[in-house]
């Protein structure tokens, strides 16, 4: 989502999804499949390593910079 100051009003962004596989299901991302789509639904392309190299900083979280553990939806 981007703002406006001029206009005071909100625009759709895209959305950025990241999914845990099973073990072995990615191994090059950590098992992590990284995806993302348009405000007009439309599926983003991109290499995984555009996404997993960024999150590699949070290695020690699973990669998960945000949200923090004690907001993260459990299995």
């Amino acid at each position: 989502m981007s703002i406006s100051k001029k206009k005071k009003a909100a625009r759709p962004g895209p959305l950025f999804i990241m999914t845990k596989l099973a073990s072995g299901g990615a191994a090059e991302t950590d098992d992590w499949l990284y995806g993302g789509l348009q405000p007009n639904g439309k599926s983003m392309k991109f290499k995984q390593a555009f996404c997993h190299d960024c999150h590699a900083a949070w290695e020690d979280q699973d990669f998960l910079a945000y949200p923090l553990e004690e907001v993260r939806l459990a299995k």
